[in-house]
């Protein structure tokens, strides 16, 4: 990063924040800063979304397909992604190396710190990720404002979620229960809450019972489904319009099936097998097709790594460089990071011994806690041998 890229993102910022934010709260921003701590999902400082600027590509499609601006299926498609716009300006404030200029100094933006600074350099490129992705996705993908379904193809499955290690998978005269969220195509919840049916029984619309097979408990889907496979051309008086489109974000937690139960509860809280005698479990999740490298000692490598106790809640997420071999890290994760592959996926469940011991670190390890590390391996340097995915 260069020192003038800081107002270059600052500039980025106030263009998509001026497509749907109101001019006057934004007039009040005098500086940067004041930009990064607007609550984006305060519908008050929003435009109307029939104000909303969702591009000239966008408005050229939806000319061509002759939608006036007052057609509610423009209206509701520029409410989406105004919504998509909050959405990945959140995630450009929480990666941006901007914010530490404000708390700190503006050494932030030094391309010599920066250089030097691992964490900063991965925080511009999950800035360079975002932005592009919201420009395919705003350009080419979000220009249909009923969903991507139509009375020919009703149903839309988009997955959020897919969890590595899958025992059953949803199927007909399945017991499943699930958490959801109903929203219209205006982002608007109608619904939310836990459910549970038998698929094939028409106990829901025919739109989820769908929608709702070949999941994993754990998994996470978008069912975007068309009125024939939801409410239809009554819809649901006082809930649901006529001929409305759905969206369902859904979470699969339970899968019964003769006599067997497979449970997301029972499935985060399985004690993994560590102890003071074997203080390191190696789950292999994914390998790699090729593997001209494999990680050792005295390498340089980069990864991607969740952390969570054993009963799945993430205390750390994120990219991280070592060299292993050289105290960079705990030992679990030194010795379970060795002979993987560039694109290799790997479970650690460390005992205590080989995290943080008896101590742990106060406020986010406990004393005495055996974590788990979902790994992805990114990037091995070796000498003059370098192989990224």
């Amino acid at each position: 990063m260069v020192p003038f890229m800081s107002t270059i993102l600052g500039d980025i910022i106030e263009d998509l924040l001026s497509r749907f934010i109101l001019k006057d709260v934004l007039k009040k921003c005098d500086a940067l800063y004041q930009l990064l701590q607007l609550d984006l999902n305060d519908k008050n400082i929003r435009k109307p979304p029939a104000d909303f600027d969702i591009g000239f590509a966008s408005r050229l499609k939806l000319d061509q397909a002759n939608l006036s601006s007052t057609d509610c299926r423009v209206v509701a498609f520029k409410s989406e992604a105004g919504e998509f716009l909050a959405v990945l300006l959140e995630h450009i404030f929480d990666k941006s190396p901007l914010k530490f200029s404000i708390v700190r100094s503006v050494i932030s933006v030094n391309p010599i710190e920066m250089a030097n600074d691992s964490k900063r350099k991965m925080e511009m490129k999950y800035i360079a990720f975002y932005l592009t992705v919201g420009v395919v996705i705003c350009e080419y993908e979000g220009l249909d404002p009923t969903g991507g379904v139509s009375a020919q193809n009703k149903l839309k499955i988009v997955d959020l979620f897919k969890v590595e290690d899958c025992g059953m998978q949803s199927q007909q005269d399945d017991v499943i229960h699930w958490n959801y969220k109903g929203m219209l195509l205006d982002g608007h919840v109608f619904d939310s809450g836990k459910f549970k049916a038998t698929l094939g029984h028409f106990h829901v619309i025919t739109g989820v019972d769908k929608g709702m097979r070949g999941l994993c408990v754990g998994d996470k889907r978008r069912m975007i489904i068309h009125s024939d496979w939801a409410y239809g051309d009554k819809g649901i008086p006082g809930t649901i319009p006529p001929k409305a489109t759905l969206i369902f974000d859904v979470e699969l937690t339970s899968i019964e099936r003769n006599g067997k139960i497979e449970n997301l509860e029972d499935k985060m809280k399985k004690p993994p097998v560590v102890s003071k005698d074997n203080k390191l479990k190696i789950e292999i999740t994914h390998e790699a097709k090729e593997c001209p490298l494999r990680s050792q000692q005295d390498d340089k490598i980069e990864w991607y790594y969740k952390g969570t106790f054993l009963d799945g809640t993430e205390f750390h997420s994120g990219m991280f460089t070592a060299t292993l071999g050289h105290g960079h890290v705990i030992t679990g994760v030194d010795q379970g990071m060795r002979g993987m592959c560039v694109g290799d996926k790997r479970r650690l469940i460390i005992h205590s011994d080989w995290a943080y011991g008896d101590e742990g670190r106060p406020g986010t390890i406990p004393p005495k806690a055996t974590l788990v590390f979902d790994v992805e391996m990114k990037n091995i340097v070796r000498t003059s041998t370098k192989n990224e995915l």
